[in-house]
């Protein structure tokens, strides 16, 4: 039988590849939505609402944090505001020992080389 024998007796099948032909649609279907949405997000009227909705859910977030802050006040619990200004406190009140250490390692060593100075024998003797 001949090649051409053989595409006679054969029937067409448009479904032959169903695989290739639901790649075809969903590449296709891809494309349209893709073209879709481009159009859609360049939209002044989406922008807007966009925004809107942004601006929004900062508002609502502003205000959930005004009334826990509300709630923790009157629980008598420190906010995190509080908290901030507590190790900003701490930051400071170390920063103070510490140049307060410094000051007296500083006398310290001064003391001892006067100390050393003074007990330094002069003829076997210790002077005073």
């Amino acid at each position: 039988m001949s090649d051409e024998d053989k595409k006679t007796n054969e029937p067409e099948n448009p479904f032959a590849d169903p695989l290739k032909t639901f790649g075809d649609l969903y590449n296709q279907t891809l494309k349209q939505a893709a073209g879709q949405w481009e159009e859609t997000a360049r939209s002044p009227l989406f922008l807007a609402a966009m925004a809107n909705n942004v601006e929004q859910t900062m508002q609502m977030q502003k205000q959930m944090q005004e009334m826990i802050a509300t709630a923790l006040q009157a629980l008598n619990l420190p906010t995190k505001d509080d908290l901030l200004l507590l190790v900003e406190k701490i930051d400071q009140l170390s920063s103070d020992i510490s140049g307060i250490n410094a000051r007296l390692d500083k006398l310290i060593k001064e003391k001892n080389k006067n100390l050393r100075s003074k007990t330094k024998t002069k003829g076997g003797e210790t002077k005073s």
